[in-house]
Order: C-alpha cells, then structure tokens, then sequence
C-alpha cells in the first residue's frame, strides 16, 4: 500500500509462504497510521519482509556499507525504493508477524523521518534463528513497550534515532488519542 497522501488503515494484510519464504508487505504514504492492522508475511523456510513507512535506515545510501545490511535487509534480494513517511503511528491492536515455521525469522522496520511512534506488537521468531526488526527514524522514537516485540533467539532489534522520547501509560493513551484523530505530538515528554 503506497500512497501519496496519508495512510490510516485496520485492515489485514497477507503475504504468507506456505512452503518456502515469506512474502513482502510495504505500506508507506506520507504519513501512516496503524490503528488496529494485522499483518503477515510469515515463511516456512524464512519469514518476509513488511516494512512500514519506510526501508532500512529510510532508504540511506550508506546503510549498504553497514555490518548489519545483509541481516536487515540484503538477505531479501533487490528490493523497490520506499518513500519515507513523515510520521509513522503504530497502535497497541497492531501485530506484525513475519515469523518462520522451521527456518530464521524474517525482518520488519517500522520508520519515519520526524516522529515514529510504536506500540503495536512485532513476532519475527524462528526455530533456526531470529529475525530483525527496526523500530526507529531519522528524528524522534516515541516507543512504549519492549515487551511486544519478540525477535527470537539471535535475533536483532534496531532502535537509533536521534532521540528517544520516553514516555508513561497517560502519555501512551494521549499519543494514541492523537493519532486517531490525526493531532501531532503533544508536550510533556523527555527526549533523551
């Protein structure tokens, strides 16, 4: 799902692979808003790729040279470049599954270049190893719960902004308030 506007969705959203990878989901616009979105790409041999308001490291044309490239992002072959959102809200009823039945889990980025905010919950699991996830932007993280993200044994977790805004329960609620309604960020929070 790229669009050109803004993207607000609940919808399900499907790239399975039932007996070998699985598949690719990329929803950008410029700005998204996950509200309560199922989505997976999970693979028998390997889970897939979703990447949501854009690629890995937003697309930057240094991030082939990291360490870590092949592991987040080279591993799924040649991929189309992603228009990055502005800012990026993913809900608590949010699940992203890209996780494997025998295989390494897959990889999902979660990004924006002003303010990502991520709630939702994120599975890239695998018997034969974890998958990626990144959960970041080039500006502002606002990121809840550690806990709803699970990337498995050896698996890899990004989190790199430039800042990190650590926020409470009440400040949660009020982001998801704004989302919903489509407010932007609210005072009171640290950025650390």
């Amino acid at each position: 799902l790229i669009a050109g506007g803004d993207v607000a969705t609940s919808g399900s959203y499907s790239a399975n692979g039932l007996l070998g990878l699985g598949g690719r989901i990329d929803i950008t616009g410029q700005s998204v808003r996950l509200l309560s979105t199922q989505i997976a790409a999970r693979g028998y041999k390997q889970g897939g790729l979703v990447r949501i308001g854009g690629a890995f490291q937003g697309s930057a044309a240094d991030r082939v040279a990291r360490a870590d490239y092949e592991r987040f992002e080279g591993r799924f072959g040649s991929l189309p470049r992603l228009a990055n959102a502005s800012t990026t809200f993913v809900n608590d009823g949010v699940a992203i599954d890209v996780s494997a039945v025998r295989g390494i889990g897959g990889g999902a980025v979660i990004w924006s270049d002003k303010r990502t905010t991520m709630l939702g919950a994120l599975r890239a699991t695998g018997p034969r190893g974890g998958g990626t996830a990144e959960v970041s932007g080039k500006d502002e993280l606002r990121y809840v719960d550690l806990t709803t993200i699970n990337t498995g044994v050896g698996g890899n977790l990004l989190l790199d902004p430039s800042f990190i805004t650590i926020g409470n329960f009440a400040e949660a609620s009020s982001w998801q308030y704004a989302a919903i309604v489509g407010g932007a960020g609210l005072p009171g929070v640290a950025r650390v």
